[in-house]
């Protein structure tokens, strides 16, 4: 181990993830090349060897990246230590190192899985710590769940003496605007982490003598490293990080948290922040726009307005569509909400809720948008006669430009605070993004993918923006409003290429 020569901030890393300084929570990295998987593997290699019996994890969101760059990294710094000796590999079902003194690393892929959404299987096991490399990829209730586990097998006896190893979680990322930008980045930048291991121990322990929680700012720390704090790169390496997508550089080159991602959103950062402050004529008409989800799938939603004003959302998790149901007629009575102000996510199991509340608007993402007048920023349009029509690719792209417009413009107001406010704008600055259909047509940019080259909500994300597509949903009134030619997304569950057909028939 003698020829581990960490640079600056690698030697940081590896001095956070192994003392004791009150710190649990680390996230490296800002830019691409800053050393982060060497430093990672290296440090918990150290760890693992330094104390016996102990057991850590090193997770990815998809195995094989976690084999063909993690796992490979660990091999690499194997040799070069000369402890290809100390470890043996087991493989599937495993997927576990093996150290000669008892120690292991787990090595798991912790992808989002719609069969186990609250990520249950993690719960299971027991760590002295652990690391997620590339964290923007990975859900933020994988991390939370991951945060649980830690700190289960942290007593070790060393020379007779038993000693406590302080739990420790190591994130490595490139810049996203996520939870880790939420947990780490924007409360570094607020001046709320402590200056001092002292000064941080010292608050610590005045919580604890009190009883009290330790706030998240006390736990954590955030080292910024770019492709320039790492010497051993090829001189032109930043050169390969210019790119011709303005965000990827700012991200990957100059490790940018706050990069400009406008080329593809239709909202600006500081419109999305106007939400919860904008003010606006009042309106008597209240709505209900609801995302629905069934046991072991994503959350149920129920978003109440009052006109263009989100007043109140309810989020359930693991229940059936009756309670669904139930729960929006008990909303309906507190807000004096008419049925037909009800608009429902008619997609898979939300055509059940749908069933349930006679008389209520059922919104079926992929079905024919409605005929109306291009708004302001709508400008691919072609012309019928007597009335111009914009090509959409479908009803929830119609809504989602609508809403992007209207955040624009300021009428959009929206009553939260804390952590939901977070929630809410990660969601709609996700799903508020164009994409290129070639074909001149509008869209959004899909909820989720499986091809793995495809931007994708979820991807952004790490997770559904259920929240987000309850305010899509809400557009559908004010389309609908202007439209003239009828509510085509009422042919509940018919397919686009029958909708016509449907409507010449009277249905």
């Amino acid at each position: 181990m003698a020829d581990y020569k960490p640079q600056p901030k690698q030697y940081r890393m590896h001095e956070v993830l192994t003392e004791d300084n009150g710190i649990k929570y680390l996230l490296y990295g800002g830019a691409a090349g800053g050393g982060k998987t060497y430093g990672g593997v290296a440090t918990f290699i150290t760890l693992a060897l330094k104390y016996n019996n102990s057991t850590w994890f090193m997770a990815r969101k998809r195995k094989q990246d976690l084999m063909d760059s993690t796992f490979l990294t660990f091999k690499k710094i194997s040799k070069k230590w000369g402890i290809d000796n100390r470890w043996t590999y087991k493989g599937q079902p495993h997927y576990m190192i093996e150290f000669d003194n008892g120690s292991t690393i787990k090595l798991m892929d912790v992808a989002y899985n719609p069969s186990d959404p609250d990520f249950d299987d993690l719960g299971s096991k027991e760590y002295t710590g652990g690391f997620i490399e590339e964290a923007q990829e990975v859900h933020e209730k994988a991390f939370n769940v991951l945060k649980t586990r830690i700190n289960r097998n942290n007593i070790f006896t060393i020379n007779g003496e038993e000693i406590h190893v302080p739990p420790k979680m190591l994130l490595t990322a490139n810049p996203h605007k996520g939870y880790l930008k939420r947990m780490f980045v924007d409360v570094e930048k607020d001046g709320m982490i402590p200056t001092s291991t002292k000064e941080r121990l010292k608050l610590q322990k005045e919580y604890k003598d009190k009883g009290e929680k330790i706030p998240n700012h006390l736990q954590i720390e955030f080292i910024q490293a770019l492709y320039t704090d790492n010497e051993y790169l090829p001189k032109d390496y930043g050169d390969d990080l210019e790119t011709g997508d303005k965000a990827q550089t700012q991200r990957l080159k100059y490790g940018d948290w706050d990069y400009d991602d406008s080329q593809n959103s239709l909202v600006s950062f500081d419109a999305l922040e106007d939400l919860y402050t904008n003010t606006i004529i009042g309106n008597n008409e209240r709505y209900i726009s609801v995302d629905v989800a069934r046991y072991g799938g994503d959350r149920v939603v129920l978003n109440v307005w009052e006109g263009l004003k989100s007043i109140k959302r309810v989020v359930k998790k693991k229940q059936g569509v009756d309670i669904t149901a139930k729960n929006v007629r008990e909303l309906e009575m507190e807000h004096r909400v008419p049925r037909s102000h009800v608009v429902v996510d008619d997609d898979g199991v939300g055509g059940g809720v749908v069933d349930l509340l006679k008389g209520c608007k059922s919104f079926v993402n992929n079905s024919t948008p409605f005929k109306a007048k291009p708004v302001r920023r709508q400008v691919v349009a072609s012309v019928e006669p007597g009335r111009t029509v914009v090509n959409f690719t479908n009803l929830k792209s119609q809504c989602g430009f609508k809403l992007a417009e209207m955040i624009e413009d300021r009428k959009i107001v929206v009553e939260a605070e804390g952590n939901e406010i977070d929630v809410i704008t990660e969601e709609l600055s996700a799903a508020l993004r164009k994409k290129d259909t070639g074909d001149g047509k509008l869209a959004l940019i899909p909820k989720e993918t499986k091809n793995q080259n495809e931007e994708s909500v979820k991807k952004i994300l790490g997770r559904s923006p259920d929240v987000a597509d309850t305010f899509i949903m809400r557009m559908y009134f004010e389309i609908l409003k202007t439209n003239p030619g009828g509510e085509l997304s009422d042919i509940r569950r018919t397919p686009v290429i029958n909708t016509r057909k449907f409507i010449k028939k009277g249905v």
